[in-house]
């Protein structure tokens, strides 16, 4: 097991789960990158707020995290770790039914609430003649 150097260190379950996304390129020189401290240093950014520049001593050049950043969300591997990782999480709180995005609760109320939008106000109608829609107060003296 790899000594943790940072909080947003990724440990070795999370890592195991997370590996298996990483590209692999055939070919070519080998890579002199550690991914998974690529994998820290990116999880690092938005947990402090840093800069790419004021990366810590402990992690990967600041050019090369940035590389590894914009490649992997260009082709959607950030994307597709984020989702294995929450998909672990939520079988794990719910093992017999995984959370579903929107509760049906809210989907109701979202929904009740646009009809009610739809048909304007209680007990006023819209007017033809000022063209209101019954939102507002009047102003035609009425």
């Amino acid at each position: 097991m790899r000594a943790r150097r940072h909080p947003s260190d990724v440990t070795d379950e999370p890592w195991a789960l997370t590996e298996p996304f990483i590209p692999v390129y055939p070919g070519g020189r080998p890579r002199k990158a550690d991914f998974r401290e690529v994998l820290d240093a990116i999880l690092d950014m938005p947990r402090t707020g840093r800069q790419w520049r004021d990366l810590p001593g402990g992690f990967p050049p600041e050019s090369r995290v940035w590389r590894y950043f914009d490649e992997w969300r260009s082709s959607a591997t950030l994307d597709r770790i984020r989702d294995a990782r929450r998909r672990k999480v939520r079988t794990k709180e719910k093992p017999y039914r995984p959370r579903p995005l929107l509760s049906e609760a809210l989907l109701k109320r979202a929904m009740i609430q646009r009809m009610l939008h739809r048909l304007g106000p209680p007990g006023r109608g819209s007017n033809i003649a000022t063209g209101s829609d019954g939102w507002g107060r009047s102003r035609c003296g009425s």
